[in-house]
């Protein structure tokens, strides 16, 4: 038994080497993940990289242009743009995060007992997930963020409640396909549960386009997160986020555009870098994809 645990690591830790060496051969894939665990480094970071206090205001110095100290300029209220970036980083990845793991938990639980058992279970989950695919995901987001106001667990709810769906399809569509496998059969043969081939066969051969999935979530995720911000439905100001700066400096757009520009790049930036390492992901999990 110890054997075939020690084989099986042996197995998983080739296979991660393998994937790794594919995600290093493409040049924007080895950028979007270069970007991402700096990303992760100075959201984590933030309060002791952070060259000021993002909730420090100079109201004398107010939509002061890019200049030492201060190397990306005052906002509109004298508070460091450089700092409320950073610390914009962080929100931006806690919602990101929150939203991909709460989403895949439930897309793999609804999906996979979906597609294992199918039948009238199935016509549940799925006309269930349809019912929120009928909606364009921001619009439901946004009507749901009226409702119950806005804050950083709010918006998280919302985005979650939005994307489940996709990973529940995705989820399905790859049991439906492993339920006939051979294994699938012999885990049967033996007697084994269907909680037990779910969890031990199933699931776990599902995961890779999952994670492939959830890579860009994150960018759709910090996005929307972005969009519900700026218009007012996401995070409470002062607290520092992309979508709030992009929305605090449209009104001094040609005064003060080093507000804008600064925080959109951001915005832009990072989720470009999400699609380029889930594109990367792609091909090195299945270089049989690439074209």
């Amino acid at each position: 038994m110890q054997t075939e645990k020690e084989g099986a690591g042996e197995a998983s830790a080739s296979e991660v080497k393998t994937v790794l060496r594919n995600l290093r051969r493409s040049r924007t894939a080895t950028f979007g993940l270069t970007y991402v665990v700096g990303l992760v480094i100075v959201a984590i970071l933030a309060p002791v990289i952070s060259p000021f206090d993002p909730y420090a205001q100079n109201l004398l110095n107010r939509l002061q242009p890019p200049a030492f100290p201060h190397l990306l300029g005052l906002d509109d209220f004298g508070r460091d743009v450089l700092s409320r970036l950073i610390h914009g980083a962080t929100v931006s990845m806690q919602v990101g995060l929150e939203v991909v793991l709460l989403s895949l938990l439930i897309g793999v639980v609804v999906g996979a007992i979906s597609g294992y058992y199918g039948g009238w279970v199935d016509m549940v989950c799925m006309r269930l997930a349809d019912i929120f695919l009928a909606f364009p995901s921001l619009v439901l987001a946004i009507g749901i963020m009226a409702v119950i106001g806005p804050s950083i667990f709010n918006v998280v709810l919302s985005l979650v409640v939005v994307s489940w769906p996709y990973y529940a399809r995705v989820i399905r569509s790859q049991t439906i396909t492993l339920k006939e496998m051979d294994f699938v059969t012999a885990a049967k043969a033996m007697g084994a549960s269907g909680k037990r081939i779910l969890l031990t066969h199933i699931i776990p051969n599902a995961i890779p386009p999952v994670i492939i999935l959830a890579t860009l979530g994150m960018g759709s995720a910090i996005l929307a997160e972005a969009g519900l911000s700026f218009l007012g439905l996401g995070v409470n100001p002062p607290t520092p986020s992309w979508g709030v700066m992009v929305a605090s400096g449209r009104d001094y757009i040609l005064q003060a555009p080093h507000i804008v520009i600064s925080s959109g790049l951001v915005i832009t930036i990072t989720v470009l870098a999400f699609n380029l390492l889930g594109d990367g992901l792609r091909d090195a999990l299945d270089p049989r994809l690439r074209i």
